[in-house]
């Protein structure tokens, strides 16, 4: 499954009726979306903690907490009838 579709899965009913809309890439962006970790594995022994799932289910929360606060979402000029 791509990772679009498995956050509209993650997130529940907070995003039922949300769709995927694909822009062209920015020049910047990474061409990579899958890192090799070996480095960090090899110079640090670090390994991830938290799997996929469970992270998105972690940063969707993060969101929708920051989003919950109508200041902030005044500040990024979130329309307020949004989740």
């Amino acid at each position: 499954m791509h990772l679009e579709k498995r956050i509209l899965v993650t997130g529940g009913a907070g995003f039922l009726g949300s769709r995927i809309i694909q822009e062209p890439l920015p020049q910047d962006d990474p061409r990579q979306r899958r890192p090799d970790i070996s480095k960090a594995n090899q110079a640090l022994s670090w390994t991830p903690r938290t799997n996929l799932k469970d992270g998105l289910i972690q940063t969707i929360a993060y969101f929708e907490h920051l989003l919950s606060d109508q200041s902030l979402r005044a500040s990024l000029n979130v329309d307020s009838a949004s989740p």
